[in-house]
């Protein structure tokens, strides 16, 4: 009787393994799917951003972002930083202990401010850190001294 038992045991959690293998796969070709086709951003880099009296400066964390797999752009009051970390393959046989960096495809969105020259950005990519610096439109007022008559 102990035997059935056992038996009995091994052939739920055998069932329970595969149950969650089925779930397993089906989530990983839902994630593959919906970035083939539209993707969407599986993680958002850590950003900076401050105002001088010259200009608007956004710094992005993204170490190990190629400068190729990187999208820069401003579409009207938006600026958008976009791209790909592609992952580091582990040995086929190497067992994950820990995965806390983020991998696949990023994007994140800035509003750019009303006084900011859209058409003047500069973006520099060094040693993993995005710097996008944006300047602010000349604010040359006369300054008009009111005299008495």
């Amino acid at each position: 009787m102990v035997k059935a038992s056992r038996q009995g045991i091994m052939d739920e959690l055998l069932q329970m393994k595969q149950r969650m293998d089925t779930l397993y796969s089906e989530s990983v070709k839902s994630v593959r799917h919906a970035s083939a086709e539209a993707p969407e951003a599986l993680w958002v880099p850590p950003t900076d951003v401050w105002e001088t009296e010259e200009e608007w400066t956004a710094v992005l964390d993204l170490p190990g972002v190629d400068q190729t797999d990187l999208k820069v752009q401003i579409k009207g009051e938006v600026l958008t930083v976009s791209g790909r970390r592609n992952s580091r393959r582990r040995p086929f046989e190497a067992k994950a202990i820990q995965n806390e960096r983020p991998q696949g495809f990023f994007k994140t969105r800035l509003m750019v401010p009303a006084d900011a020259a859209s058409d003047k950005v500069d973006a520099e990519l060094c040693q993993g850190i995005l710097t996008v610096r944006i300047p602010k439109i000349s604010q040359n007022h006369k300054k008009i001294t009111v005299g008495s008559a």
